[in-house]
């Protein structure tokens, strides 16, 4: 229903701007040809702010690629980590998955920033969040093979406690 609404709008507009562009274009001049030359100059302008506007949206589509993409990447570093924690598990190597878990920990948080750090409103925001339900999953990933989270760890409480270890510029 919507949708044939929003068509008969269309038809409205297209039939009332064609109406009144045709006795725009017959003119008003003293030329038949004045007419026409105002006809075809409004609607390169059209043209051309509508080319304006396509661009805009195809960059923004652009930024939603990059954040599809980056989605995928991370589900398939998440998953390939995984898989060498169940390889390395098998081999008994308990100091080689807890080296991978907290690379993991340490990359939700970086993808966190990443995600965050456009525009300062943002990165304000991400600052004041708690780290809790990071470290929850670390604590829960750690104590599947028996090992305690890093006291370091333990002392993060907020974004910024972990954005403030170090600065480098």
């Amino acid at each position: 229903m919507k949708q044939r609404n929003n068509m008969k709008r269309i038809q409205m507009t297209t039939i009332g701007l064609m109406t009144a562009l045709s006795s725009f274009a017959a003119g008003s001049g003293s030329s038949p040809d004045e007419g026409w030359i105002t006809f075809l100059a409004v609607l390169y302008i059209v043209g051309a702010v509508l080319q304006i506007i396509l661009f805009f949206k195809v960059w923004g589509m652009t930024n939603d690629v990059d954040s599809l993409k980056r989605r995928i990447v991370d589900n398939t570093r998440g998953a390939d980590l995984q898989r060498q924690c169940r390889r390395l598990a098998v081999m008994g190597d308990k100091a080689q998955i807890r080296e991978l878990m907290l690379d993991l920990f340490f990359e939700e948080l970086e993808a966190e920033y990443e995600k965050s750090h456009y525009t300062t409103y943002n990165l304000q925001e991400l600052k004041k969040r708690s780290l809790g339900a990071y470290k929850n999953r670390l604590r829960s990933n750690l104590s599947s093979i028996g090992e305690p989270v890093p006291e370091d760890i333990k002392n993060l409480q907020t974004f910024d406690d972990y954005l403030s270890l170090i600065s480098i510029n």
